[in-house]
């Protein structure tokens, strides 16, 4: 019997062992999840939507049949992004950090012996639709920064169009035809293409030469690849100046007089002929800096959103005005102390949500703009007059409220007629990145 004993005892101690490890790893007592400790999240609802940057008031409770009512640290909220981020403790926290989408809220509540529960809501957190106005269609606070992804084209142009008499020559097409062909005309053999960025930045004031002060949007082209060309290329100004003085070689002299810098004995008809590379190269230069998305001596009031020039102290270019409703449109005279009938034209075509590389836009809008160079006299080297032709370009800019321009297309030096030519090349930007980001 003695010997029996002991073995009865340490068969019967092994089974309170085995019976007290099941119930620990089962029971109701896990320290994983204490169904015991009551969490209730009291507001808000779950279900509910906020707008991005507003603040949100979390507020919640424990108890805890053993420690009573939990707080302070025992109270954790979080939210389930990866890795979960600590939004704050206790029975009340606020954040106005979630971005935009749907989120899961956790409150975990934890007792004095490590036992936890917890609870949890969804929340919908979506941006302000903003209608499109002249103070959020593109913001001008100091230090606002765009940047896009830039591809420009050069290519051989078809023949030019010209016409035996001024009066012969026809007008530019209207805003409904270049609404139809708008990225999708014909292009020809395309030569020369760069890929790059574009970037705009406001950079405090900025003083032209005349002596206008207004907010400096600063532009720049850092290229990453250009082929043999190595760009020396010009501000959106000179580019401008340049493009005039190819449409309209007899403007070459007052032009030139005033900024000797620009590259001299440009035009049209060399440029038709294609083929050489310094004229490649002087054609990067000229439209290097888009026209329709550009920076310089900047202006926002409550009219009209603009820039000024060198030429003079009047406004020299026109992006918008306060009407941004779709089908507004206007006309806007540009250097009208080289020329009284070079005019840019803007019309509103649409408005709709814009779906880009960088996002989905709500309320944006599109606007189509013409710039009018007039009519011009054709000459080469074999003859004093060839005829008249009209220069014209296109393009469109998808502007959204509190972005700014997301998007931009230009097809340049084209001349009027029935169809009117392909022109000599083109550029595109979409926006990669704005100061609501991190900007390389």
């Amino acid at each position: 019997m003695k010997r029996v004993f002991p073995i009865l005892v340490v068969t019967a101690v092994l089974f309170l062992i085995f019976v007290s490890c099941f119930e620990d790893e089962n029971g109701p007592t896990s320290p994983e999840t204490d169904n015991s400790i009551n969490v209730n999240i009291t507001s808000p609802a779950s279900g509910d939507t906020f707008l991005v940057d507003s603040t949100i008031v979390f507020t919640g409770n424990a108890a805890d049949p053993e420690d009573g009512m939990l707080n302070d640290s025992s109270l954790v909220w979080r939210v389930n992004t990866f890795p979960q981020d600590t939004l704050g403790f206790g029975d009340t926290v606020k954040t106005n950090t979630l971005p935009e989408g749907r989120h899961t809220i956790i409150l975990t509540a934890t007792d004095s012996d490590g036992n936890s529960n917890h609870a949890y809501i969804f929340l919908y957190l979506k941006k302000l639709l903003l209608n499109p106005s002249l103070e959020n269609i593109w913001p001008n606070n100091d230090g606002s920064k765009w940047k896009y992804q830039y591809t420009q084209r050069i290519w051989n142009s078809d023949p030019l169009i010209y016409y035996p008499t001024e009066s012969d020559v026809p007008e530019i097409p209207s805003f409904s035809y270049i609404e139809q062909i708008l990225g999708d005309q014909p292009i020809g053999n395309i030569n020369e293409e760069m890929l790059g960025v574009y970037k705009l930045e406001f950079a405090g004031d900025t003083t032209t030469g005349p002596g206008v002060t207004a907010q400096n949007l600063r532009e720049s082209v850092p290229q990453t690849r250009g082929d043999e060309l190595k760009l020396n290329v010009q501000s959106a100004r000179n580019s401008f100046l340049l493009r005039l003085a190819m449409a309209r070689p007899v403007l070459s002299e007052k032009i030139h007089k005033r900024y000797p810098e620009l590259p001299g004995d440009i035009n049209i008809l060399s440029i038709n002929s294609g083929g050489d590379r310094t004229l490649l190269k002087t054609l990067f230069e000229v439209m290097s800096y888009p026209y329709f998305i550009h920076g310089g001596a900047w202006e926002k009031t409550e009219q009209y959103i603009g820039t000024y020039g060198d030429l003079d102290q009047s406004l020299a270019w026109k992006f918008l005005e306060d009407n941004l409703n779709v089908s507004h449109q206007f006309s806007f005279q540009l250097v009208p102390s080289l020329a009284s009938d070079v005019f840019l034209h803007c019309k509103i075509i649409r408005k709709f949500t814009a779906e880009t590389s960088s996002g989905s836009y709500e309320n944006a809008i599109e606007c189509l703009y013409i710039i009018d160079y007039g009519v011009t006299e054709v000459r080469d080297i074999y003859s004093p007059s060839l005829g008249y032709a009209r220069f014209f370009d296109y393009g469109s800019v998808i502007y959204a409220p509190g972005t700014g321009p997301v998007y931009c297309y230009e097809r340049s030096m084209l001349s009027a007629g029935n169809p009117p030519t392909y022109g000599v090349g083109d550029k595109e930007l979409i926006l990669t990145e704005t100061n609501a980001e991190e900007m390389n």
